[in-house]
Parts: structure tokens; C-alpha cells; sequence
């Protein structure tokens, strides 16, 4: 006989006051943002703390649940491996097929002058479903930004971040394409690779879903670089694309829009800096 699945208590009105003000202490003496309650991430860490403490009889020590950072650290590189090895078949796959997107980004902090790589991947399966994944976010050494040197630890960069995939050999035999902004660093590293970066007249061809007129565009902007793919262009009305590669375009579109509110916020504040420096 299988026994029926009893629904979760209900907390009363004073416990919940309890917690309630237990959570808004701690936000507030440690100066956390308020939706900072409302992560997933916390949510699930508690379900899961609150699961495994149904086993036990009695009180836990808190001391047993709370894990110091140097743990959390550690544990990073951990679960890093056990979940690239998970994407590592699936990545694979899709770039044997010449499937693979990836979307290299580079960016600086300025105030702690550090690089940082930044790499997500798409592809679109046969029944026309869009997956991306964040590969990394990790940083590099970057010797002369406008040297050939730069170029060199550009390329490095990813090709390191790729083989820890095992892509790198689908890189080399140019299986995998690449997409990205027209950062001059950027297009001249991947020269040598399947490229296309984001095209003004082929976005405004589609104003339903991609609207570029917020964007400033300059001569250079406007000019078309050849494709390097060996197939035929093909005419598609929006209308006729399944929903799917809609989304994809969706995605292209709202990436384009937050990387140009980003650079704004960045100028703004660089503009404030040399302001009250003066």
C-alpha cells in the first residue's frame, strides 16, 4: 500500500515574525540588498539543509551545516571538474556536428586592473531548441593591448578555456564559430577562424524582434564582412521561424542592448572620476 504524501507544515504567525526579523538583521548589519532573499540559490540551500535535518533526531549544531570560505574554495575547483565533465560529451558532440557557437567576451576592471575572459557557448539541436551555457569567467595576463603580444594572449586565452572542454581540437580543424562584437583585438585574433560579428543591416532586416534604432552606427559599422560559410544564404520571413530560433535572436538582441548599457554606465563613470580628479 502506498502511502499518501502528507502536504509541507505551516509555520504559525509568531515563528514566522521570528524569522522574518532574523533575515532583515542580518541583511541589514552586514549591508546585503534586500532581493538578496529572494535568490534561488539560497532557497535551494536551505530546502536542502532543511531535507537533511529531517533524519536527525534532536538539535544540530549549527557549526555542522556552515562551511568556511576556504572550504567553499576548495570546492569551487571540485564541482568545476565534476560539471565540465558533465558538458564535456554534449559540447563535443555539437561541435563534431559544426553546431558550436562560442561568444568570447574580454573586459578590464579598471580598478583593480585585472582582465577577465568571459566564454558562453549556444547551440541549437535538431528539434530546434536553444541551450547556452557560461563556460568561464576567469582572468588574464595581458602584456600590451595594442601589440601583437595582446593578440597572442588573447588567442591563448580561449584556446585554454576550450581545451578544458576538449574543443581545442575543433577549434584548430575550424568545426566551432565564433561570435562577438567588433572589438579590433577580438576580430584580429580570430581571423583565422569561422567569425561573424553583430551586422547593423542584418539586424534591422528583422525590426519585430531586433530593434537597433536606439544603436549609434558609424561607416565602418554598415560594411558587410563576407560569410565564411560555404552555404547559400537563404531568405526566411519572421513569421516562419519556429520559436526557437526566435528565441535565439531574442537573446543576440538583449545581449547587444545590456553589453551597450554596460559601456555607457563605464564611460559615465570614468567621466565622473577625471571630473572630481580635477
Amino acid at each position: 500500500m502506498k502511502l499518501k504524501k502528507l502536504p509541507p507544515l505551516k509555520l504559525n504567525s509568531k515563528d514566522r515574525t521570528i524569522i522574518q526579523d532574523e533575515f532583515t538583521k542580518w541583511i541589514c548589519s552586514s549591508i546585503r540588498p534586500f532581493n538578496l532573499i529572494s535568490d534561488l540559490g539560497l532557497k535551494a540551500t536551505l530546502q536542502t539543509i532543511f531535507d537533511i535535518c529531517k533524519k536527525y533526531q534532536g538539535s544540530i549544531n549549527i557549526d555542522d551545516i556552515l562551511v568556511t570560505p576556504t572550504t567553499i574554495s576548495n570546492n569551487v575547483k571540485k564541482l568545476a571538474e565534476y560539471y565540465r565533465s558533465l558538458l564535456r560529451p554534449i559540447l563535443i558532440e555539437q561541435a563534431e556536428s559544426g553546431a558550436l557557437v562560442v561568444c568570447p567576451d574580454f573586459w578590464t576592471d579598471n580598478h583593480k586592473k585585472m582582465n577577465y575572459l568571459g566564454l558562453t557557448v549556444y547551440f541549437v539541436t535538431n528539434g530546434y531548441e536553444l541551450f547556452t551555457f557560461d563556460l568561464c569567467c576567469t582572468r588574464f595576463n595581458e602584456i600590451d593591448k595594442t601589440g601583437v603580444g595582446a593578440l597572442k594572449v588573447f588567442l591563448y586565452a580561449i584556446r585554454e578555456q576550450l581545451n578544458l572542454f576538449g574543443l581545442l581540437s575543433y577549434m584548430d580543424n575550424n568545426k566551432i564559430t565564433f561570435t562577438s562584437d567588433r572589438g579590433a583585438n577580438t576580430l584580429k585574433a580570430l581571423k583565422w577562424y569561422p567569425h561573424h560579428h553583430h551586422q547593423q543591416k542584418a539586424t534591422k532586416k528583422l525590426p519585430h524582434v531586433c530593434d537597433s534604432s536606439s544603436d549609434s552606427s558609424s561607416p565602418e559599422d554598415d560594411t558587410i564582412a563576407p560569410s565564411p560559410s560555404k552555404h547559400g544564404e537563404a531568405n526566411t520571413v519572421l513569421s516562419d521561424l519556429p520559436p526557437k530560433p526566435e528565441e535565439v535572436l531574442k537573446t543576440i538582441t538583449t545581449s547587444k542592448k545590456l553589453v551597450k548599457y554596460v559601456k555607457l554606465v563605464s564611460k559615465v563613470a570614468n567621466t565622473t572620476k577625471r571630473f572630481i580628479s580635477l
